[in-house]
């Protein structure tokens, strides 16, 4: 499996993950904002470990796709569990 589709599989997974955070820390702790802050700190740090494995030519394209798709499925996620 190549490297791009490893990294976005990560942050779907990652997504997943701090989704449930997120409904956590906004259901049983009552605190939005460790709700929206913990997942883009997560992201903002594991964006430049990331980039050490994709070449140069693909770190635009490693922005974008995994940003898109670790905040859609993040958002995603706490939607769906915010509304069950």
């Amino acid at each position: 499996m190549k490297i791009d589709k490893i990294i976005v599989a990560l942050y779907l997974f990652l997504g997943i993950f701090f989704g449930y955070i997120s409904n956590y820390f906004n259901k049983i702790m009552s605190n939005l904002t460790l709700a929206l802050l913990v997942p883009v700190l997560v992201y903002t740090v594991s964006q430049p470990i990331l980039m050490r494995f994709v070449k140069e030519k693909k770190r635009t394209w490693l922005i974008s796709n995994s940003f898109i798709t670790f905040v859609l499925v993040w958002l995603i996620v706490w939607i769906l569990l915010h509304n069950l």
